[in-house]
């Protein structure tokens, strides 16, 4: 398998693809928002594809569905994020760095999960974004 990181094409909507060329794997993810949790789940939700043996690009549908599963739990298992979040009424700064340290995840992917499931609003994605690591993918 080859894996191939890409500048993100703008307004393509597209943030990774599968393609098998003969036995080989080409697997692609592109630098899109520049956010270390962003690009790991836009890989893991490729190698979901890979495992359900889904080649090439898919838009939406069961397919897309069942790789956004497989990143989201292989990232953050299902059953403790559940706990964290009902545990935690009020979810600071520290909680998020006790659970990512509890579970072996930087807090930046934890934060970013808790924007997409709107447990934080991205209007206050600014006081947390210490958490949040981001890169530039350079020739």
């Amino acid at each position: 398998m080859s894996l191939v990181v890409l500048p993100y094409l703008k307004n393509s909507g597209i943030n990774g693809a599968v393609k098998k060329i003969g036995s080989r794997l080409l697997l692609m993810v592109n630098d899109r928002r520049g956010y270390a949790d962003t690009l790991w789940f836009t890989l893991f939700h490729e190698i979901g594809h890979v495992i359900n043996k889904d080649y090439g690009i898919f838009i939406a549908g069961e397919s897309e569905e069942q790789a956004d599963l497989f990143a989201k739990n292989m990232l953050i298992p299902k059953e403790q994020y559940k706990d964290f979040i009902n545990n935690n009424s009020r979810i600071t700064k520290e909680s998020i760095k006790v659970f990512a340290d509890l579970i072996g995840r930087d807090p930046g992917i934890v934060l970013g999960r808790l924007l997409y499931d709107k447990i934080i609003p991205y209007t206050e994605a600014k006081t947390f974004e210490e958490l949040r690591y981001k890169y530039r993918i350079t020739n």
